[in-house]
Formats: C-alpha cells, structure tokens, sequence
C-alpha cells in the first residue's frame, strides 16, 4: 500500500511539470490577432460585451465571461490571460489519467499521461486565448461524470448538469458532444427509472442554456457569410494524423506522419479491447424519478421565459431587436424538438450498446463531424482537439498488453520527441503573428510614421503592442496609396495574404517614384511569414 502511495504522486508529479516545462516556449510568445479580439471583448462592460458576442461573434460567451472574470483577479497581461488556458491543459491532463487510471496500469496511465503532455496539438491550444482548452476540460469532465453517475445515479446529477451546461456555453461543438453522450445513454441504458432520471436532469440542462439559444440562431443565421467564412478549411488527412504524433506537424514529414499513424493504431486497438464493456451496471435510480407537479410548474415557466431574458438585460438597437425577433420561434422550436427526442428515452431501446463511453465519443464524435462537415463546411483541425484525449486514453488501454519496462521507455521517448521540438513554441503546430516583432521594429522610430495594416482586422493586433503608432487598417494598394499623402515615413505590414489583394509589387506600383523602400523583413505569420515593409519619402530621405 505504501509502495502504491508513493507510486500515483510520482506519475502525476512527473506528467504535470513535464507538461508545464514544454509549454514554456509558447506560453512566452505574443497574442496572434484572434487572442487579441479575446482580450478585447473582454474589456467592454458585461451587458456590452455579452451584446457584441451575440450579435458580432460565432461562439457562446462562457469563455469570453470565465477570462472577463479571471482577468479582474489576474490582469489582462498576456501570461495572465494565458494561464487560464494553461490551468484548464493541466487539468485535461490530470483528469485523462485519473480516467486511465481505472482500467490501466501505473505504467499505461504514465504513456497516456505523456502523450498528452508532450502533444504540439495540445500545447498548442493549452495557452491559447481561445476557448479550446477549457472547453477540452470541462467536455471531458462531463464524460467522465457521466461515467460515474451510469455507475452510482443517486448522486453527482447537480454536478453533472453543471458541466454540461457549462460544455454548451464554451464551445458550439458541444452541442455534438452533449447529442453524442444522449444518444449513448439512449443506447445503452435499459432500465426505465434511470432512463427517466437521466431525461429529467437533460430537461433542466436544456431550460438554462435556452438563456443562450436565441442568439445562437441569430449567429447562425443573421451574421453575414464573410464573419463566418473561416469556420472550415481544408484539411488534409496527412495532416490530421501526423497532429496525433509528438513531432512537428506543420511542415509534414513522414516521420511525423508515422508517429501520429502509429498513436491511431494503438488508439484502434485499444478500442477493439474495449468492445463489450460497459460503463453502467450501478444501483437503481427508483428514488430519482418521481417529477413533483411544482417542479413541472416551474421548468415549464423555465423553458417559456428564458429565451427571451436577454431582451430585458442586453443593450440592443432597433436592428439587433429585429434581428432577434426574427429568430426567437426558432428557439422554441429547438425546445420542443429537443424535448421531443428527449421522451425517447421512456422507450426501451432495440439493442443494447455494450461499449465504454470515453470509446463511443472517440469513435462516433470524429465520424459525426465528418458526416455534419460534407453539408456545410465547419471543420478546423482544432476543432478535433476534442477527441484527442480519448484517442491517447485508447491508446493507453492498448499498452496494458505490453511490458511495464517497455511501456516505461516507450513514454519517455515521447517525452524527448515533443520536448526536442517544443522550444520552436507555435511554429511546431501552426505559428501564431508575431505582432511582438513589429513593435520591436517600432521601437526606435518616432510616432509620427504612419503604420498601416493589411487585412484591415489584423490592425489591433499592432495596436496591442504598438499603441503609440495607432495603426490603421487597408484592405488594398489604393487605400496605402491615399494615405501616403498625408505622411513622408510609411511601415506597412502584410499580415494574412489569403485575406487581402495587396502585395509588394503592387503596393510600390501604388505609391509610385516618390517612394523609397528603405527596409524589408520577414515575420513569423499565421499561415506564412509576414512582410514588414519601411518606405521613406524620395524628397524627406534627401532632406537635411
């Protein structure tokens, strides 16, 4: 026992600071422009803010709500606004190996624990201002919490509900993920009294998130195409399994390639072994199902006003109004058809699914998305980040068969291959805009330089960094152009070139002779380097 006590804390121990020490590099560089949107709504007042993510943005605010709260205690630093992603990765991690713990050895629980920990896929996201990591954390933990009440239903519902609102409210891919885990618990749960429990906890999860569900439909429907032009892209399956391995995935290589292929095999077989386990076969759930008439009173009151509560507490314009107006019977609808699936559950299934949940949601998730992906493009690698504990969970699985010795060497060879490529920070997995670089290149002209920015929306990201130039947007060589008559000293940044007509060659052909490029750099950039252009004027480069 004592050998035992000592055992757990030492794997935990190692996993964990492993898993901060390779963060390092990319916990330590600067925001890339969506962490500087975050930073930015979250500095409006909250009815405002909570306005502007309904109507301007494509995700639900319980992200945007945690960091408003996290930064009032912290500060909006960006190592500030980091850590909240980076507490959120810790406890992925540590909430993926207590989860192996169950059904693995000390030595599977320590690989499971140093895939993730050495993932450039999960580094990436794990200090990330974004959503993904904590909405990782709090999806997982509600699988996990589901897998606790199959085996004990009198206790944990509260919690449960708690996360799985909270897993709707950070992320949209957890209305997949929240479907996924209903239509298991529809599969496998046979015994009517817990059928019921389990719908009467969905049925209050369902009456708080309706708060949110008429602005999920205005973000569907009432934003333009352009604001939700970059929800997909094109995603190679190369890519997607080299992003499984611990190498650099970026700029594929086919060892990359084969780390991440055999990660997927050993996930593959891992869930072959777990066929025909079950998560349930707890007690009985009789004194759950009794549904007082006051509490049918007061959740059908529940589901008829929520929807409209943000009328009465969100600043909103004739056209906002309208446009919420417009979408509110929709709400509704999604009400009652979701209450509707829901009463499947007073119905005994034809078959019972006899398969853990954590293999269910690896297996069906990523084939839900594909399916969802081919009707209306929503598919970024990122989005996947979802699923890849539960593909490192399998794959821990599949090492109980093999030698804890080798099992012991194959993790700290994981370790040394994520943590010989982590000091590179984001350009291991997909590098962020180095608008850091840009103020240093600043840092020694005077104000008066005019700072321009292409795309347009990418200027904040300067503007964070570089605040006394006030930088201004442009969207193509004519705009520099006119804007180069109020100046003799031009910087120009071209940031995304996906996003913008402008290039070198053009821009110069713009502003015409009088114009002399007097510095030329490349910047680390998303999707390629950034070009840092220095023009002076002919006639200000000859003055005195």
């Amino acid at each position: 026992m004592s050998r035992e006590r000592l055992t757990w804390p030492l794997i935990y121990g190692s996993v964990l600071v492993a898993a901060l020490v390779v963060r390092r590099a990319s916990f330590l560089e600067g925001f890339w422009i969506d962490e500087v949107m975050s930073a930015a709504i979250i500095a409006d007042p909250w009815d405002l803010m909570l306005t502007r993510i309904g109507f301007t943005d494509v995700h639900p605010p319980a992200y945007y709500m945690a960091l408003k709260c996290w930064s009032l205690l912290v500060g909006n630093g960006d190592a500030a606004l980091r850590s909240l992603s980076m507490l959120a990765s810790v406890a992925t991690i540590a909430l993926v190996m207590r989860w192996a713990q169950e059904k693995a050895k000390p030595a599977s629980v320590l690989f499971v624990g140093m895939l993730l920990a050495a993932s450039p896929f999960h580094i990436h996201y794990s200090v990330e201002v974004r959503s993904y990591a904590l909405f990782t954390w709090a999806a997982l933990s509600l699988a996990f919490l589901v897998t606790r009440w199959q085996r004990s239903p009198g206790r944990g519902m509260a919690l449960l509900i708690t996360f799985e609102v909270l897993t709707l409210s950070l992320h949209y891919y957890g209305l997949i993920w929240v479907a996924l885990i209903n239509l298991y618990m529809l599969l496998s749960e046979v015994e009517r009294p817990r059928r019921l429990a389990w719908f009467k906890g969905q049925c209050l999860a369902l009456a708080l998130f309706s708060l949110w569900l008429p602005l999920l439909f205005v973000q569907l429907f009432e934003l333009p195409e352009l604001m939700k032009a970059h929800l997909s892209d094109a995603l190679p399956f190369t890519r997607v399994i080299a992003s499984l391995g611990p190498l650099q995935s970026f700029s594929l290589n086919g060892a990359a390639f084969a780390c991440g292929a055999l990660v997927l095999l050993l996930a593959v077989v891992g869930a072959w072994r777990t066929l025909n386990q079950e998560e349930g076969g707890g007690e009985q759930a009789h004194a759950l199902v009794t549904w007082p008439r006051m509490q049918l009173i007061l959740l059908s009151i529940v589901f008829l006003f929520s929807p409209c509560v943000p009328l009465v507490v969100l600043p909103m314009s004739d056209a906002l109004l309208a446009a919420y107006m417009r979408q509110l019977p929709f709400a509704y609808v999604a009400i009652v058809a979701a209450l509707g699936l829901g009463a499947l559950f007073w119905l005994k299934p034809p078959r019972r699914l006899r398969l853990p949940l954590s293999t269910w949601l690896m297996l069906a998730g990523p084939l839900l998305v594909l399916v969802m992906h081919q009707v209306q493009p929503m598919l970024f690698l990122r989005n996947l980040l979802i699923f890849l504990p539960l593909i490192y969970l399998s794959a821990g699985l599949a090492m109980n068969a093999v030698p804890s010795s080798l099992t012991l060497g194959v993790s700290v060879i994981v370790l040394i291959l994520g943590a010989s490529v982590s000091g590179k920070g984001s350009e291991v997995f997909m590098p962020r805009q180095d608008f850091k670089a840009v103020a240093q290149a600043l840092a020694h002209e005077e104000p008066e330089v005019t700072v321009l920015v292409a795309p347009a929306w990418d200027a904040p990201g300067v503007r964070r960094y570089a605040p006394a130039f006030e930088p201004r947007g442009v969207m193509a060589a004519q705009d520099v152009a006119a804007m180069s008559q109020e100046t003799s000293t031009l910087a120009v940044l071209l940031s995304r070139p996906e996003r913008h007509a402008l290039s070198q060659e053009g821009l110069e052909e713009a502003l015409g002779p009088r114009w002399r490029l007097s510095e030329a750099r490349s910047l680390r950039g998303h999707r390629g380097p950034m070009r840092w252009l220095f023009y002076r004027a002919a006639d200000a480069a000859e003055s005195p």
